[in-house]
């Protein structure tokens, strides 16, 4: 995690130019939310988060059926 900061801010612009339906990273965002976000990453999934929303944001950004 610690690395991170060294390397989101531009490897997710640097994917968002592909054009991806997402761009999730496995690490608690804290302080670089908004940054990270702004950078391109859409996604969050860490120890606590909603697991189960996140999954339903990832299905729905894949074009894949939700189940209710």
């Amino acid at each position: 995690d610690d690395d991170y900061a060294n390397f989101v801010s531009t490897l997710a612009p640097a994917l968002q130019e592909h054009q991806p339906k997402f761009v999730a990273l496995a690490g608690r965002p804290g302080e670089q939310e908004a940054v990270w976000s702004e950078a391109g990453v859409t996604h969050f999934l860490y120890l606590g988060c909603d697991a189960l929303d996140l999954l339903a944001s990832l299905q729905q950004n894949l074009d894949l059926e939700v189940a209710s």
